[in-house]
């Protein structure tokens, strides 16, 4: 058999299998830090914004951003759009959707506890319960008053929520 050939095969098959071990291992990294990705329902998004009663100009802030779909939607609102994700490779989906559409959001690739919020005005979350747990404490820091934050799916254990879309599990705070 022709060398070329086998040698094209065989670049063909590593670099799939290396990327996918590459994924494999930064979602680990991912789910270590807060959550796996798992990406937003679009509809459960547009519900969140919406229960947020998001506005132009606010600051938006999606912690786990993941692969950009809450910033970017945030974004085409008017807001000033923020996403935050430890993976890499996420991260780098996000900030060239937001280029190649000409969407203004930002990506930072930071661990959402080392992002300081002080002048968020809404925050979006889609982690595990155990997460929230350990968020509620520098929310509650960080925060302005007035601050929103919708969680989809899992509550903080000592903070009541506001407002509540039951349907597609939305929870919204708001810090006093």
């Amino acid at each position: 058999m022709n060398p070329e050939i086998l040698i094209a095969a065989y670049i063909l098959i590593t670099i799939p299998a290396i990327a996918a071990m590459l994924f494999i291992l930064l979602s680990a990294l991912s789910f270590l830090y807060g959550a796996p990705f798992v990406p937003a329902d679009p509809e459960a998004v547009s519900a969140a914004l919406k229960l947020a009663k998001l506005r132009k100009g606010e600051r938006f802030y999606d912690l786990g951003s993941g692969d950009g779909r809450a910033v970017l939607a945030a974004s085409d609102l008017g807001a000033k759009a923020v996403g935050v994700e430890i993976n890499p490779l996420l991260w780098l989906w996000g900030a060239c959707r937001s280029v190649f559409s000409g969407r203004k959001a930002n990506f930072l690739l930071l661990s959402f506890y080392d992002v300081d919020l002080r002048n968020a005005d809404v925050v979006f979350i889609y982690t595990w319960q155990w997460t929230n747990e350990k968020l509620e404490g520098k929310l509650k820091r960080e925060l302005k008053k007035g601050a929103r934050v919708v969680s989809h799916r899992f509550t903080f254990p000592n903070w009541k929520p506001a407002a509540e879309d039951r349907e597609r599990r939305l929870l919204l705070y708001v810090k006093e």
